[in-house]
Protein backbone atom coordinates (compact mmCIF):
# COMPACT_ATOMS: atom_id res chain seq x y z
CA UNK A 1 0.00 0.00 0.00
CA UNK A 2 2.83 2.39 0.87
CA UNK A 3 4.52 1.69 -2.47
CA UNK A 4 1.25 2.32 -4.31
CA UNK A 5 0.76 5.66 -2.55
CA UNK A 6 4.32 6.73 -3.35
CA UNK A 7 3.67 5.89 -7.01
CA UNK A 8 0.48 7.97 -7.03
CA UNK A 9 2.28 10.92 -5.43
CA UNK A 10 4.99 10.70 -8.08
CA UNK A 11 2.40 10.65 -10.87
CA UNK A 12 0.57 13.67 -9.43
CA UNK A 13 3.83 15.62 -9.12
CA UNK A 14 4.58 14.91 -12.78
CA UNK A 15 1.02 15.89 -13.79
CA UNK A 16 1.28 19.21 -11.94
CA UNK A 17 4.65 19.94 -13.52
CA UNK A 18 3.31 19.08 -16.97
CA UNK A 19 5.79 16.25 -17.51
CA UNK A 20 3.09 13.56 -17.60
CA UNK A 21 -0.35 13.61 -19.14
CA UNK A 22 -2.00 10.31 -18.28
CA UNK A 23 -4.13 10.58 -21.40
CA UNK A 24 -1.02 10.29 -23.57
CA UNK A 25 0.23 6.99 -22.16
CA UNK A 26 -1.74 4.83 -24.58
CA UNK A 27 -5.12 3.17 -24.42
CA UNK A 28 -5.95 1.19 -21.31
CA UNK A 29 -8.47 -1.27 -22.70
CA UNK A 30 -10.44 -1.72 -19.47
CA UNK A 31 -11.87 1.79 -19.95
CA UNK A 32 -15.04 1.80 -22.01
CA UNK A 33 -15.52 5.49 -21.20
CA UNK A 34 -12.61 7.37 -19.74
CA UNK A 35 -13.16 9.82 -16.85
CA UNK A 36 -15.24 12.88 -17.71
CA UNK A 37 -16.85 15.72 -15.78
CA UNK A 38 -20.25 17.37 -15.40
CA UNK A 39 -21.58 19.86 -12.87
CA UNK A 40 -23.87 18.62 -10.12
CA UNK A 41 -26.26 20.89 -8.22
CA UNK A 42 -23.73 21.57 -5.46
CA UNK A 43 -21.99 24.88 -6.18
CA UNK A 44 -19.00 23.55 -4.24
CA UNK A 45 -19.04 20.18 -5.97
CA UNK A 46 -18.21 18.34 -9.18
CA UNK A 47 -19.37 15.03 -10.69
CA UNK A 48 -16.79 12.64 -12.15
CA UNK A 49 -17.87 9.62 -14.21
CA UNK A 50 -16.30 6.69 -16.05
CA UNK A 51 -17.24 3.22 -17.29
CA UNK A 52 -15.21 0.03 -17.44
CA UNK A 53 -15.49 -2.94 -19.76
CA UNK A 54 -15.47 -5.42 -16.88
CA UNK A 55 -15.87 -5.49 -13.10
CA UNK A 56 -13.08 -3.75 -11.24
CA UNK A 57 -13.55 -1.34 -8.34
CA UNK A 58 -11.34 1.73 -8.26
CA UNK A 59 -9.59 4.18 -6.00
CA UNK A 60 -9.90 7.87 -6.81
CA UNK A 61 -7.12 10.22 -5.70
CA UNK A 62 -7.53 14.00 -5.46
CA UNK A 63 -5.10 16.83 -4.77
CA UNK A 64 -5.50 20.59 -4.89
CA UNK A 65 -2.19 21.31 -6.56
CA UNK A 66 0.12 20.75 -3.63
CA UNK A 67 2.65 17.96 -3.89
CA UNK A 68 1.10 14.84 -2.44
CA UNK A 69 -2.29 13.17 -2.14
CA UNK A 70 -4.87 15.13 -0.16
CA UNK A 71 -7.74 12.65 -0.38
CA UNK A 72 -8.45 9.16 -1.66
CA UNK A 73 -11.83 7.54 -2.19
CA UNK A 74 -12.80 3.92 -2.80
CA UNK A 75 -15.45 3.95 -5.54
CA UNK A 76 -17.84 1.11 -6.37
CA UNK A 77 -19.66 0.67 -9.65
CA UNK A 78 -23.27 1.88 -9.58
CA UNK A 79 -24.76 -0.75 -11.90
CA UNK A 80 -24.04 -4.02 -13.67
CA UNK A 81 -22.75 -2.07 -16.68
CA UNK A 82 -19.64 -1.11 -14.69
CA UNK A 83 -20.48 2.58 -14.60
CA UNK A 84 -18.97 4.79 -11.88
CA UNK A 85 -20.08 8.15 -10.49
CA UNK A 86 -18.33 10.17 -7.82
CA UNK A 87 -19.58 13.51 -6.48
CA UNK A 88 -16.86 15.74 -5.05
CA UNK A 89 -18.08 17.95 -2.21
CA UNK A 90 -16.82 21.02 -0.30
CA UNK A 91 -14.34 22.04 -2.98
CA UNK A 92 -12.69 25.41 -2.50
CA UNK A 93 -13.86 28.02 -5.05
CA UNK A 94 -11.80 28.56 -8.20
CA UNK A 95 -9.05 26.10 -7.30
CA UNK A 96 -7.33 23.63 -9.60
CA UNK A 97 -7.67 19.99 -8.60
CA UNK A 98 -5.83 17.00 -10.02
CA UNK A 99 -7.38 13.54 -9.90
CA UNK A 100 -6.36 9.99 -10.74
CA UNK A 101 -8.55 6.91 -11.16
CA UNK A 102 -6.50 3.82 -10.35
CA UNK A 103 -6.97 0.09 -9.98
CA UNK A 104 -4.85 -2.98 -10.59
CA UNK A 105 -4.83 -2.79 -14.36
CA UNK A 106 -5.53 0.84 -15.25
CA UNK A 107 -4.71 4.44 -14.42
CA UNK A 108 -6.29 7.57 -15.84
CA UNK A 109 -6.10 11.15 -14.61
CA UNK A 110 -7.03 14.72 -15.31
CA UNK A 111 -7.63 18.07 -13.71
CA UNK A 112 -10.38 20.63 -13.29
CA UNK A 113 -11.10 23.99 -11.74
CA UNK A 114 -13.86 24.21 -9.16
CA UNK A 115 -16.56 26.80 -9.76
CA UNK A 116 -15.87 30.44 -9.02
CA UNK A 117 -18.01 31.82 -6.22
CA UNK A 118 -21.13 33.91 -6.75
CA UNK A 119 -19.26 37.18 -6.24
CA UNK A 120 -16.94 36.58 -9.21
CA UNK A 121 -17.59 39.13 -11.95
CA UNK A 122 -15.47 37.72 -14.76
CA UNK A 123 -14.77 34.29 -16.21
CA UNK A 124 -14.43 32.46 -19.54
CA UNK A 125 -16.25 29.42 -20.91
CA UNK A 126 -16.52 27.54 -24.23
CA UNK A 127 -19.51 26.61 -26.38
CA UNK A 128 -20.18 24.53 -29.49
CA UNK A 129 -22.59 21.87 -30.70
CA UNK A 130 -23.58 19.19 -33.21
CA UNK A 131 -20.68 16.80 -32.82
CA UNK A 132 -22.50 13.81 -34.29
CA UNK A 133 -21.39 11.43 -37.05
CA UNK A 134 -17.74 12.44 -37.53
CA UNK A 135 -15.76 12.14 -34.28
CA UNK A 136 -12.51 12.84 -36.10
CA UNK A 137 -13.84 16.32 -36.93
CA UNK A 138 -15.14 16.83 -33.40
CA UNK A 139 -11.67 15.88 -32.25
CA UNK A 140 -10.21 18.76 -34.30
CA UNK A 141 -12.49 21.22 -32.51
CA UNK A 142 -11.67 19.73 -29.10
CA UNK A 143 -7.93 19.85 -29.76
CA UNK A 144 -8.12 23.52 -30.71
CA UNK A 145 -10.01 24.28 -27.49
CA UNK A 146 -7.30 22.52 -25.49
CA UNK A 147 -4.61 24.48 -27.37
CA UNK A 148 -6.50 27.63 -26.46
CA UNK A 149 -6.53 26.60 -22.80
CA UNK A 150 -2.80 25.87 -22.93
CA UNK A 151 -2.20 29.52 -23.88
CA UNK A 152 -4.88 30.82 -21.48
CA UNK A 153 -4.98 28.50 -18.42
CA UNK A 154 -7.65 30.56 -16.65
CA UNK A 155 -10.11 29.54 -19.36
CA UNK A 156 -10.17 25.92 -18.10
CA UNK A 157 -13.68 26.28 -16.70
CA UNK A 158 -16.54 24.45 -18.45
CA UNK A 159 -18.09 23.71 -21.85
CA UNK A 160 -21.69 24.06 -22.98
CA UNK A 161 -22.94 22.01 -25.93
CA UNK A 162 -26.03 22.80 -27.98
CA UNK A 163 -26.81 19.11 -28.49
CA UNK A 164 -26.79 16.35 -31.11
CA UNK A 165 -23.80 14.61 -29.59
CA UNK A 166 -24.20 11.44 -31.70
CA UNK A 167 -26.13 10.40 -34.81
CA UNK A 168 -28.51 8.02 -33.03
CA UNK A 169 -28.73 8.61 -29.31
CA UNK A 170 -30.73 5.41 -28.82
CA UNK A 171 -27.79 3.22 -29.92
CA UNK A 172 -25.04 2.33 -27.46
CA UNK A 173 -22.59 1.82 -30.33
CA UNK A 174 -23.00 5.44 -31.45
CA UNK A 175 -22.07 6.66 -27.97
CA UNK A 176 -19.11 4.27 -27.88
CA UNK A 177 -17.83 5.05 -31.37
CA UNK A 178 -18.81 8.68 -31.99
CA UNK A 179 -18.42 10.30 -28.59
CA UNK A 180 -16.52 8.19 -26.06
CA UNK A 181 -13.97 6.43 -28.31
CA UNK A 182 -10.68 6.47 -26.41
CA UNK A 183 -8.63 6.98 -29.57
CA UNK A 184 -9.84 10.58 -29.98
CA UNK A 185 -7.42 12.16 -27.54
CA UNK A 186 -8.65 15.74 -27.97
CA UNK A 187 -12.22 14.89 -26.98
CA UNK A 188 -11.10 12.74 -24.07
CA UNK A 189 -8.72 15.39 -22.75
CA UNK A 190 -11.37 18.11 -23.02
CA UNK A 191 -13.98 16.08 -21.17
CA UNK A 192 -11.47 15.05 -18.50
CA UNK A 193 -10.59 18.72 -17.94
CA UNK A 194 -13.90 20.63 -17.96
CA UNK A 195 -17.50 19.80 -17.04
CA UNK A 196 -19.65 19.29 -20.13
CA UNK A 197 -23.15 20.77 -19.98
CA UNK A 198 -25.60 19.97 -22.80
CA UNK A 199 -28.93 21.24 -24.08
CA UNK A 200 -30.53 18.12 -25.49
CA UNK A 201 -30.87 17.74 -29.29
CA UNK A 202 -33.18 15.76 -31.53
CA UNK A 203 -30.47 13.18 -32.25
CA UNK A 204 -30.37 12.24 -28.56
CA UNK A 205 -33.52 10.26 -29.41
CA UNK A 206 -35.66 9.00 -26.53
CA UNK A 207 -33.01 10.23 -24.13
CA UNK A 208 -32.47 7.19 -21.91
CA UNK A 209 -28.83 6.80 -22.93
CA UNK A 210 -28.25 10.54 -22.80
CA UNK A 211 -29.57 10.53 -19.22
CA UNK A 212 -27.38 7.54 -18.41
CA UNK A 213 -24.17 9.26 -19.50
CA UNK A 214 -25.13 12.84 -18.59
CA UNK A 215 -27.11 12.54 -15.34
CA UNK A 216 -27.70 16.21 -14.69
CA UNK A 217 -29.82 17.28 -11.75
CA UNK A 218 -32.98 17.65 -13.82
CA UNK A 219 -36.25 19.31 -12.88
CA UNK A 220 -38.42 16.54 -14.38
CA UNK A 221 -37.50 12.85 -14.52
CA UNK A 222 -38.42 12.36 -18.19
CA UNK A 223 -37.46 15.81 -19.47
CA UNK A 224 -34.08 17.45 -19.91
CA UNK A 225 -34.39 21.03 -18.74
CA UNK A 226 -32.31 22.43 -15.91
CA UNK A 227 -30.34 25.50 -14.87
CA UNK A 228 -27.14 26.34 -13.05
CA UNK A 229 -25.16 29.36 -11.93
CA UNK A 230 -21.53 30.14 -12.58
CA UNK A 231 -20.17 33.32 -11.04
CA UNK A 232 -22.40 36.25 -11.96
CA UNK A 233 -24.24 34.35 -14.73
CA UNK A 234 -27.34 32.16 -14.81
CA UNK A 235 -27.52 29.40 -17.45
CA UNK A 236 -30.83 27.85 -18.46
CA UNK A 237 -30.99 24.72 -20.64
CA UNK A 238 -34.33 24.17 -22.37
CA UNK A 239 -35.73 20.84 -23.61
CA UNK A 240 -37.41 21.62 -26.94
CA UNK A 241 -38.58 18.02 -27.27
CA UNK A 242 -40.86 18.19 -24.24
CA UNK A 243 -44.01 20.28 -23.98
CA UNK A 244 -43.24 24.02 -24.09
CA UNK A 245 -46.73 25.48 -24.47
CA UNK A 246 -47.67 28.30 -22.13
CA UNK A 247 -49.60 25.95 -19.82
CA UNK A 248 -46.86 23.29 -19.66
CA UNK A 249 -44.79 22.50 -16.57
CA UNK A 250 -41.60 23.36 -18.42
CA UNK A 251 -42.89 26.80 -19.43
CA UNK A 252 -44.00 27.57 -15.87
CA UNK A 253 -40.63 26.44 -14.55
CA UNK A 254 -38.79 28.45 -17.22
CA UNK A 255 -40.63 31.67 -16.49
CA UNK A 256 -40.01 31.30 -12.77
CA UNK A 257 -36.37 30.37 -13.39
CA UNK A 258 -35.74 33.50 -15.45
CA UNK A 259 -37.82 35.76 -13.22
CA UNK A 260 -36.13 34.76 -9.96
CA UNK A 261 -32.56 34.80 -11.27
CA UNK A 262 -30.66 37.73 -9.76
CA UNK A 263 -27.36 37.22 -11.58
CA UNK A 264 -25.87 39.94 -13.81
CA UNK A 265 -26.32 37.87 -16.98
CA UNK A 266 -28.81 35.28 -18.24
CA UNK A 267 -27.75 32.88 -20.99
CA UNK A 268 -30.13 30.33 -22.51
CA UNK A 269 -29.13 27.04 -24.16
CA UNK A 270 -31.43 25.46 -26.76
CA UNK A 271 -30.96 23.18 -29.75
CA UNK A 272 -33.26 24.44 -32.53
CA UNK A 273 -32.62 28.13 -33.32
CA UNK A 274 -35.37 30.67 -33.71
CA UNK A 275 -33.60 32.47 -36.56
CA UNK A 276 -31.51 30.46 -39.01
CA UNK A 277 -29.37 31.03 -42.08
CA UNK A 278 -30.85 28.11 -44.00
CA UNK A 279 -30.93 24.37 -43.59
CA UNK A 280 -33.52 23.63 -40.93
CA UNK A 281 -36.18 26.33 -40.81
CA UNK A 282 -36.71 28.96 -38.13
CA UNK A 283 -38.19 27.39 -35.02
CA UNK A 284 -41.60 28.96 -34.52
CA UNK A 285 -41.82 28.01 -30.84
CA UNK A 286 -38.68 30.00 -30.13
CA UNK A 287 -40.11 33.00 -31.97
CA UNK A 288 -43.65 32.80 -30.58
CA UNK A 289 -43.22 31.37 -27.07
CA UNK A 290 -39.64 31.81 -25.91
CA UNK A 291 -38.55 35.14 -27.39
CA UNK A 292 -41.20 37.12 -25.45
CA UNK A 293 -39.95 35.53 -22.21
CA UNK A 294 -36.36 36.31 -23.12
CA UNK A 295 -37.24 39.95 -23.75
CA UNK A 296 -39.33 40.22 -20.58
CA UNK A 297 -36.63 38.81 -18.29
CA UNK A 298 -33.58 40.42 -19.89
CA UNK A 299 -31.89 37.41 -21.49
CA UNK A 300 -29.00 38.72 -23.58
CA UNK A 301 -27.61 35.59 -25.25
CA UNK A 302 -29.23 32.46 -26.70
CA UNK A 303 -27.00 29.59 -27.91
CA UNK A 304 -28.39 27.01 -30.35
CA UNK A 305 -27.19 24.37 -32.80
CA UNK A 306 -29.15 22.07 -35.15
CA UNK A 307 -27.87 23.82 -38.30
CA UNK A 308 -24.27 22.88 -38.96
CA UNK A 309 -22.59 26.24 -39.39
CA UNK A 310 -21.98 29.47 -37.51
CA UNK A 311 -24.59 32.22 -37.68
CA UNK A 312 -25.43 35.22 -35.54
CA UNK A 313 -28.81 36.92 -35.46
CA UNK A 314 -29.87 40.01 -33.50
CA UNK A 315 -33.54 40.19 -32.47
CA UNK A 316 -34.83 43.04 -30.29
CA UNK A 317 -31.54 43.38 -28.47
CA UNK A 318 -31.01 39.65 -27.93
CA UNK A 319 -28.09 37.85 -29.58
CA UNK A 320 -29.08 34.46 -31.04
CA UNK A 321 -26.10 32.32 -32.07
CA UNK A 322 -26.18 29.08 -34.04
CA UNK A 323 -22.99 27.17 -33.19
CA UNK A 324 -23.45 23.87 -34.99
CA UNK A 325 -19.91 23.36 -36.25
CA UNK A 326 -18.75 20.74 -33.77
CA UNK A 327 -18.10 17.94 -36.27
CA UNK A 328 -21.39 17.06 -38.00
CA UNK A 329 -21.65 17.44 -41.82
CA UNK A 330 -21.55 21.16 -42.58
CA UNK A 331 -24.38 23.10 -44.23
CA UNK A 332 -24.07 26.17 -46.46
CA UNK A 333 -25.49 29.19 -44.60
CA UNK A 334 -27.09 32.20 -46.27
CA UNK A 335 -26.45 35.66 -44.84
CA UNK A 336 -29.52 37.02 -46.63
CA UNK A 337 -31.91 35.34 -44.18
CA UNK A 338 -34.01 37.49 -41.85
CA UNK A 339 -32.19 38.94 -38.80
CA UNK A 340 -28.88 37.26 -39.74
CA UNK A 341 -25.76 39.42 -39.26
CA UNK A 342 -22.91 37.07 -40.16
CA UNK A 343 -22.43 33.44 -41.25
CA UNK A 344 -19.55 31.02 -41.68
CA UNK A 345 -19.40 27.44 -42.96
CA UNK A 346 -16.75 25.86 -40.76
CA UNK A 347 -15.92 23.68 -37.80
CA UNK A 348 -15.73 26.12 -34.91
CA UNK A 349 -16.34 26.92 -31.25
CA UNK A 350 -17.05 30.00 -29.15
CA UNK A 351 -14.79 31.39 -26.45
CA UNK A 352 -17.02 33.56 -24.26
CA UNK A 353 -15.59 36.00 -21.73
CA UNK A 354 -18.04 37.39 -19.17
CA UNK A 355 -17.58 40.38 -16.91
CA UNK A 356 -19.96 42.66 -15.05
CA UNK A 357 -20.73 45.05 -17.91
CA UNK A 358 -20.17 43.08 -21.10
CA UNK A 359 -19.81 39.67 -22.72
CA UNK A 360 -17.00 39.26 -25.27
CA UNK A 361 -17.50 36.45 -27.79
CA UNK A 362 -14.68 35.17 -29.96
CA UNK A 363 -15.64 32.68 -32.68
CA UNK A 364 -12.71 30.41 -33.55
CA UNK A 365 -12.36 27.84 -36.34
CA UNK A 366 -10.85 24.41 -35.73
CA UNK A 367 -7.65 25.61 -37.44
CA UNK A 368 -7.32 28.47 -34.93
CA UNK A 369 -8.34 31.31 -37.26
CA UNK A 370 -10.94 33.78 -36.00
CA UNK A 371 -14.35 34.24 -37.66
CA UNK A 372 -15.36 37.27 -35.63
CA UNK A 373 -15.06 38.91 -32.24
CA UNK A 374 -17.80 41.10 -30.79
CA UNK A 375 -19.29 42.40 -27.55
CA UNK A 376 -22.70 42.23 -25.94
CA UNK A 377 -23.32 45.09 -23.54
CA UNK A 378 -25.98 45.51 -20.90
Amino acid sequence: MRKSKITIIAIIILMISGVVNLRSQGKVNNFLKEPYLIFNNDVNGMRLMWQLEKYNNATLYLTQGELGVNDSFFVKEINDEHQFVYNFETLKPNKKYFYIVKSKSFTRGGSFYSRVDSTAKDFVFYAYGDTRTFPEKHNQVARQIMLNIASDPNSQTFVVSTGDLVANGDLEEDWDEQFFDNSFFGIRELMASMPYMVSVGNHEGQGSLFAKYFPYDLIEQNSFYYSFNYGNTHFTAIDQFSDLDEDSEQYKWLENDLKTSKEDWKIVLIHKPGWTAGGHKNNKAVQRILQPLFEKYNVKLVLAGHNHYYARAMVNGICHITTGGGGAPLYKPKKSKDKIVIVDESLHFLKISVDKDKVLIKVIRADGSVIEKFEIKK
